[in-house]
């Protein structure tokens, strides 16, 4: 199964008396039907396929298929970059593999893709999605399961895959291979001041957790992961702490810990969820979401509790939150037994903090 470690999907929703939407960018919104959504929603576009992931960056938002199409002629996975403000379909690109995690950093769009072991890290111009470089990147035999994460800290492009690389944004090149104490596929994770590096690697039992020098790679702080039988994945770091979430057998746990001394600080407890609570951090907030079986409750929560701010009524259980930009969510909603999938857009509440 594959996991993404900058990706977790969490469904949004909340009170209103129907659903709003926009028929173009200049007409009035209207409510047609009875389900709740989020307050000003509009529609962007219908797509055909479950969306599980975006990311917003200068009034675009790049949105991964995760499902490939041409089964008969060679399955290619789409990249769409839409612009944000009334979903118009802006450019799109294809690769052969899965697309794993995305940043815009330098004037460029760095992007993973990974199928089984092997991780190809793409420079791409931002706007018309034109490849500049490519750069296949070593793998590990135990990283079929771990997909390519990116971060950017200490000046630098970090990515983790089948070891830890440190890439320079000026000229694309990978300048520094850091050698961890583990040999293995890596995780990383940075705060969004670019000053903090946090990593995951190991195996199995044991597994860790490690505060990295941002600018060399080389390690600080490590902590051994209890009860660990698979590695730990990153929802994000906030306000000095990050967000964990590690699976043994049946249990899925998610909690924060400390930056600097990775320290376990606070747990989220199920308290009647129907499978793992999900923690991640989009921006400079933090989202969390509860499955409830056939739908899901997502909030946007405190940065050190986890606790509610603003609490969603639940939507069917494929509806995404995919991401959000500076004051807005983007979403997908899913009816039950729907065949196509609304891609929509709706103001973050202002409970939620700026």
């Amino acid at each position: 199964m594959r996991r993404r470690a900058a990706v977790l999907a969490l469904v949004v929703g909340v009170a209103g008396a129907g659903i709003s939407r926009a028929e173009g960018s200049s007409t009035q919104l209207e409510a047609t039907s009875a389900t709740a959504l989020p307050a000003g929603s509009r529609l962007l576009a219908d797509v055909q396929v479950p969306l599980t992931s975006g990311y917003a960056a200068g009034g675009s938002l790049y949105v991964p298929y995760d499902h490939p199409y041409g089964e008969h002629t060679g399955e290619v996975y789409e990249l769409a970059r839409l612009d944000a403000s009334d979903g118009r379909r802006l450019a799109v690109r294809s690769f052969a593999d899965a697309i794993d995690d995305m940043v815009v950093a330098d004037g460029s769009l760095w992007l993973t893709t990974s199928s089984g072991d092997a991780t190809t890290l793409w420079r791409l111009d931002p706007r018309g999605l034109i490849v500049r470089a490519s750069r296949p990147l070593p793998s590990s035999h135990y990283s079929e399961s771990i997909t390519g994460s990116l971060a950017l800290a200490g000046g630098y492009l970090w990515v983790g895959a089948g070891q830890l690389d440190r890439v320079s944004l000026r000229s694309g090149r990978v300048d520094r291979v850091v050698a961890l104490p583990d040999r293995g596929p890596v995780q990383i994770a940075s705060d969004p001041a670019a000053r903090i590096l946090l990593a995951s690697f190991g195996y199995e039992h044991p597994t860790y957790l490690a505060r990295l020098d941002p600018r060399t790679g080389s390690l600080r702080t490590r902590v051994t992961v209890p009860r660990s039988a698979s590695q730990p994945t990153f929802g994000g770091i906030i306000d000095g702490g990050a967000w964990i979430q590690n699976t043994v057998g049946a249990t899925t746990s998610t909690w924060r810990v400390n930056v600097t001394t990775l320290a376990s600080s606070r747990a989220l407890e199920p308290r009647g969820a129907a499978g793992p609570i999900a923690a991640r951090v989009i921006g400079d907030r933090l989202w969390v979401t509860e499955p409830l079986g056939a739908s899901n409750l997502s909030y946007c929560a405190d940065p050190f509790t986890g606790s509610a701010r603003v609490r969603l009524p639940a939507l069917p259980g494929d509806s995404v939150l995919l991401t959000t930009d500076a004051s807005n969510i983007f979403y997908t909603y899913v009816p039950l037994n729907a065949h196509v999938v609304e891609l929509d857009r709706a103001p973050i509440p202002p409970g939620c903090g700026s």
